[in-house]
């Protein structure tokens, strides 16, 4: 008599759970699923099932939807015929739904698949199975949806009471506890954007402040160590800053406003001035006030070869706007006729500030200082002023107001050379300049104008359309330039394809799907001589080379041409 050959079934087991909590653990819920499926298919042997080494585990995924990778690969190895029975612990870690089941078992029939539930003792073999799924998945959905009612009532309940109920974490506050708390360093910056607005009446010039004085949105990092956040701000981000009441100390929901239990970070009277201006219409708010930040010198400023004064003036290139000082001998005569011209306004207004916030901030300053302030303030220590006026922020949270009136306050006259920049404080500054420590002190005493100055020998560099001042050696210092080095290795390594896959540029312009002629201008880099290319790696070029400036440039097969014509040493 003929032995029976057994067909082999070959069985996929599936895991799920909703959250990812625990799943670190040795021994968690994903590998209990799992074991108990194992141990059912052993049970099973004697009718030819076998389980399949293949892990399908969803762990930290809804089963809501259908939008589980696991699961994905498991209706791929269906339609690739590796799989004859599904094998899950219960009907709900499958689906909740009874919608996306439907769509399932349209799959499984197609490819006549069957699955089994390992504690509910059923299959999809016969009719009887079939209508015991549906009313075990009628009730997994009736659980959902039972779930979802409570949860939003208990969020209703808490918003109510004033407490935050997650969502992204609002510049300005921390989360300590389940609860907001406010970040001094970021609530100054959200007070900073609602008073700026106030000033400018534009969120787009408001963003391109930002963006210029280094400000960047509130970033975090994930549980698996991604940075999520820190990018420019833009007119889109600015506005749902402005119209958040969570800076009011407020919860707001569905049209109603509660008292949160986190602290305000601005007062009601800045709210409604900023909304009774950003709900005004384009036409009545009056012109916007484009150079709001740069007028910090007015009055200041200027020109040590020709002795004009030097005020705010605006240039447009290209749509985009650009702020200068610019002296009057320039713009009354002709440019030819004064060596300084003009300097870039925001460039000159961080240099300035930067000088006096090292002054300001001076130990045997602040701490005489600090004595001042405690005598009208006495709830504080002085621990608590050194903290305020040594912080990093004080002067760029100070408004564009505050920041001339500083100046106006400090400096009686700043005069700019083309290569030395001298700034004359006023004779009320005598006191506090005295008081500094003497070593670290540039201030020196001028007997002829009867006040403290202070003049460094300076270089105006331009770099990626924007200038910058570097003092003394600080232009021979790094400063690694991120679009040469990425054309860098754009040009050696297409280089390296055109020579290993002998292709010529057309051919592999198409396959890069880039212009030809720029990827001909950017290979043309690998001419450049080795030291040229390690000096731009190491951030050590002329600080006034430009990718521009290799790529339009013929650049000659002699290394030492090459060294002469970009500004590097030359042997």
């Amino acid at each position: 008599m003929k032995e029976e050959i057994v067909k082999t079934i070959k069985c996929a087991i599936y895991t799920r759970k909703s959250t990812d909590e625990g799943l670190e653990k040795e021994f968690n819920t994903l590998e209990a699923q799992r074991e108990a499926g194992l141990n059912y298919v052993k049970s099973q042997v004697h009718q030819g099932w076998e389980a399949l080494a293949e892990h399908y585990d969803d762990g930290g995924y809804s089963g809501g939807n259908m939008n589980r990778p696991a699961l994905k690969r498991l209706f791929e190895d269906i339609k690739a015929g590796k799989v004859d029975m599904i094998v899950v612990y219960k009907i709900d870690r499958l689906t909740r739904s009874l919608t996306d089941f439907s769509k399932m078992v349209e799959l499984f029939d197609e490819y006549n698949v069957s699955f089994v539930s390992v504690t509910q003792n059923f299959n999809t073999y016969d009719s009887m199975g079939r209508l015991t799924l549906n009313v075990l998945l009628s009730f997994a959905q009736f659980e959902r949806e039972v779930s979802g009612e409570r949860i939003r009532d208990k969020i209703s309940a808490s918003k109510k009471k004033g407490m935050w109920m997650g969502g992204p974490l609002p510049l300005g506050y921390d989360l300590q506890d389940k609860k907001l708390v406010i970040n001094p360093k970021e609530a100054a910056l959200v007070r900073l954007l609602f008073e700026k607005y106030t000033v400018c009446k534009s969120p787009q010039y408001l963003a391109d402040w930002l963006n210029s004085n280094g400000y960047r949105t509130k970033s975090k990092v994930t549980k698996k160590g991604k940075v999520v956040g820190g990018k420019q701000f833009d007119r889109a981000h600015l506005y749902r800053i402005l119209d958040n009441r969570i800076y009011l100390g407020k919860i707001f929901y569905k049209g109603e406003l509660y008292d949160g239990q986190h602290e305000a970070i601005i007062s009601q009277a800045l709210w409604d001035k900023v909304h009774k201006l950003k709900d005004k219409p384009v036409s009545e708010k009056g012109p916007i006030n484009k150079t709001f930040e740069f007028k910090t010198l007015k009055g200041l400023l200027f020109c040590g070869c020709c002795g004009y004064a030097m005020v705010p003036t605006k240039a447009v290139k290209h749509n985009k706007e650009y702020y200068y000082y610019t002296s009057l001998k320039a713009i009354r005569k002709s440019y030819r006729f004064c060596e300084v011209k003009s300097v870039p306004a925001l460039a000159l207004e961080n240099y300035v500030m930067n000088k006096l916030k090292t002054l300001i901030t001076d130990p045997l300053l602040v701490h005489s200082l600090s004595k001042e302030v405690l005598k009208h303030v006495p709830n504080k220590t002085e621990y608590d002023v050194v903290k305020v006026v040594q912080g990093n922020k004080l002067i760029n949270s100070l408004s564009a107001e505050t920041r001339q009136q500083l100046c106006n306050l400090a400096i009686s006259r700043i005069t700019i050379w083309p290569d030395k920049i001298k700034i004359q404080l006023k004779n009320s500054m005598d006191k506090l300049v005295q008081n500094s420590l003497l070593e670290n002190n540039v201030w020196v005493y001028n007997p002829e104008t009867s006040a403290y100055e202070m003049t460094e020998n300076v270089a105006f560099l331009k770099r990626r359309q924007q200038t910058e001042i570097y003092v003394g050696d600080e232009a021979e210092e790094r400063h690694q330039d991120k679009q040469m080095i990425v054309a860098l290795v754009r040009a050696f390594g297409w280089q390296h394809k055109l020579e290993r896959g002998n292709l010529n540029i057309q051919e592999l312009a198409q396959l890069e799907q880039m212009d030809r002629s720029y990827m001909g201008k950017i290979i043309r880099l690998t001419c450049l001589a080795p030291d040229i290319v390690e000096s731009i790696l190491a951030g050590l070029q002329p600080r006034d080379l430009t990718l521009k400036d290799l790529i339009r440039n013929t650049i000659p097969v002699d290394w030492n041409e090459q060294r002469k014509m970009f500004g590097f040493r030359q042997d």
